[in-house]
């Protein structure tokens, strides 16, 4: 919400149309609901610096405003204090950062007076001009920025670096014009930076201070901006994407050729195996009809054969074929006895023979029925297959065989 606000907040402190420009922000208290530093950067400079950095091969994720890098560095310091001013002293101009509660609460220029340098590098007279101006400028500022908040801000140090921390004396003369203790930063000395002996030589922390916090920032930032956003926002690629690719690729190749032998394989034992049954049901059917000298399909040829089989056996007359499956049901169920407890489980009916199995109770209910089966004239003979008891023991399981005659009735 903030981000979506914050352009028409800002539209008329500019001297520019806001559509030129690119505008971020970071909070500076997170106790109050709503306060933010803004900067804004126009979109032409911006695309004039990124021209530069990817001529040389760069593509920067983070732009942000110099020495914010140097802020953050000290910000997550163990010991550094909860409010405090890091002055970075350049030849043409200084820059002032101020933190408060451990978050930047503001950034400015301090341009020097006209025809003098902010930090002259001559005689004592000139350098003491103006560092006193300096002062002078940074007193204004804190006040001016006390009065906005309505909130008293006490820096507890100034924190030097740039060209102008080159001169000890400008230490000692900024703590007595300012009333507040400043110091040279060095951010070699944090005890978690080791050096190698030729790079200890020739370090100089005014002058290095910002390319090393720069190279410790790392990609996770607690503070600072970001201007690289809308337009100039960097495109999401994935390191060693293309190479991944590439390996996948290579991966999938290997499994599809795996998988075609695998069905190559598989077809030519499955024609082996089909050429095979396909011998064996020839040989049957030698065998079978050995009359027939002509084979196209030999499994065609024979259905064909079985079906002129089939038809010449039902124009022959059978035995028993004048007495229907009707009739034979209605002579075994009138002829056992009500009485008789008979469970018929199956019961087979061709032209020759009647097959009942079934269950029971005793073995003599299995003689009764087969008394009462032998008087009919339906059948020859009635023959007592096997009687045996179930394996509970507590039923008779049976079978018989019910010839039929010879001549139908």
């Amino acid at each position: 919400k903030i981000r979506q606000t914050l352009p028409f907040e800002i539209e008329p402190m500019l001297p520019f149309a806001i559509q030129e420009m690119v505008v971020d922000f970071i909070p500076t208290d997170r106790s109050k609901q709503g306060e933010v530093l803004a900067a804004c950067i126009k979109k032409e400079s911006l695309s004039e610096y990124l021209k530069c950095l990817r001529e040389q091969g760069l593509d920067p994720g983070i732009l942000d405003i110099r020495g914010i890098s140097t802020v953050s560095w000290l910000l997550k310091q163990e010991g550094a204090p909860e409010s405090g001013m890091i002055l970075e002293m350049e030849t043409e101009r200084s820059t002032m950062f101020l933190f408060n509660k451990g978050r930047i609460a503001l950034i400015r220029v301090l341009l020097p007076e006209q025809n003098q340098k902010v930090w002259s590098g001559g005689g004592e007279g000139e350098t003491d001009k103006s560092i006193v101006s300096l002062c002078r400028e940074l007193q204004n500022t804190i006040h001016a920025f006390e009065w906005c908040r309505n909130d008293p801000v006490r820096p507890e140090k100034v924190f030097l670096t740039g060209p102008g921390a080159l001169d000890p004396e400008t230490t000692d003369l900024i703590t007595r014009l300012l009333g507040i203790p400043a110091e040279p930063l060095d951010l070699s000395m944090n005890g978690t930076l080791s050096m190698a002996e030729h790079a200890t030589s020739c370090w100089s922390p005014a002058l290095m201070n910002g390319a090393l916090s720069l190279a410790l920032m790392g990609r996770k930032r607690d503070h600072g901006f970001n201007f690289r956003r809308d337009e100039f926002a960097v495109k999401k690629e994935f390191p060693g994407a293309r190479r991944e690719l590439r390996r996948a690729a290579l991966f999938m190749a290997i499994i599809i050729s795996l998988l075609t032998c695998d069905m190559v394989v598989d077809y030519h034992f499955l024609r082996q195996r089909y050429r095979s049954l396909d011998r064996e049901i020839t040989r049957v059917f030698k065998e079978t009809l050995p009359e027939v000298r002509r084979i196209v399909d030999p499994v065609q040829q024979m259905r064909v054969r079985i079906m002129e089989m089939e038809k010449s056996s039902l124009l022959k007359p059978r035995s028993g074929a004048t007495v229907g499956v009707l009739n034979l049901l209605k002579e075994i169920s009138r002829r056992i006895p009500p009485s008789l407890e008979v469970q018929v489980t199956q019961m087979v009916i061709d032209p020759d023979t009647v097959r009942i199995t079934g269950k029971t109770d005793t073995f003599n209910t299995v003689d009764s029925i087969k008394t009462a089966l032998d008087g009919s004239q339906l059948f020859a003979s009635v023959t007592i297959s096997s009687a045996n008891l179930t394996r509970e023991g507590n039923k008779v399981r049976f079978e018989m065989k019910l010839q039929r005659p010879k001549q139908g009735i």
